[in-house]
């Protein structure tokens, strides 16, 4: 009785054995495609913040050359 217990516990322990290390795998897989992600929002918010700013540069060169041509007109 005792050796046909220890091949079923055997084998189930080797069953949730590599089911945790698939989890694990699983959830390393998954820490890594968030810090992906995050990585890639964070570049495009960099991106994005360059952006503006050159707008922002360029929104005050038209103004600036708004301000001389109404100078030149008055």
């Amino acid at each position: 009785m005792k050796k046909t217990l220890i091949i079923p516990f055997t084998l189930l322990s080797i069953l949730i054995i590599g089911g945790c290390q698939q989890v694990q795998k699983l959830q390393d897989d998954a820490t890594n495609t968030i810090d992906s992600t995050v990585k890639k929002v964070e570049d495009i918010k960099s991106q994005a913040m360059e952006t503006k700013a050159a707008v922002e540069e360029k929104i005050n060169q038209a103004q600036d050359a708004a301000d001389a041509i109404k100078k030149l007109t008055e």
